[in-house]
């Protein structure tokens, strides 16, 4: 048991490292195919996979077109 519960936490801290790490996050629309991603090196900025940047994501996980409306949350 101890060894299984070692190898919980291991695979738990790797999963959040990968997540502190990443230098980008995809996001998915209904179907599951990716659409965009927020770039973490670039002030949070979302783009599309074709690389059009659409929005910005800011400290309090809300969303916002670079015209300056609340688009939504994260």
């Amino acid at each position: 048991m101890k060894m299984i519960t070692r190898l919980v936490i291991l695979f738990t801290l790797l999963g959040v490292f990968n997540i502190i790490l990443a230098e980008e996050i995809s996001l998915y629309d209904y179907k599951g195919d990716a659409v965009a991603y927020i770039d973490t090196d670039n002030d949070m900025t979302i783009y599309l996979w074709e690389g059009k940047p659409v929005a910005y994501l800011k400290a309090n996980k809300s969303i916002y077109g670079f015209n300056g409306k609340h688009l939504g949350w994260l």
